[in-house]
């Protein structure tokens, strides 16, 4: 018997996704992609620094403030990378 109960493919999946606090990790709203630049502690809190793929600009933002954005967490694809093609990137989430 398993002991954990079938929560579905999509919350393995979201189960198995890098946190947003973690260097080189990419995230997406459907529109944008971010790539979290640099993670460090202040007095205010966790923050990242992000990178906004399109316009190369860094921002610092709390990391709680990511969270609460809903982001997703999207990994290169490795069967594209593997050929050696340009980096196609999939949802984790």
């Amino acid at each position: 018997m398993n002991p954990r109960p079938d929560r579905g493919e999509a919350a393995d999946a979201c189960a198995a996704a890098p946190p947003v606090n973690q260097a080189g990790v990419y995230l997406t709203d459907g529109i944008f992609l971010y790539r979290v630049d640099h993670v460090l502690m202040t007095g205010a809190g966790e923050m990242a620094d992000i990178e906004d793929c399109y316009r190369l600009g860094v921002v610092r933002v709390l990391v709680n403030d990511l969270r609460a954005r809903r982001l997703r967490v999207v990994t290169p694809d490795a069967r594209r990378q593997a050929g050696g093609t340009a980096t196609c990137l999939t949802s984790a989430m």
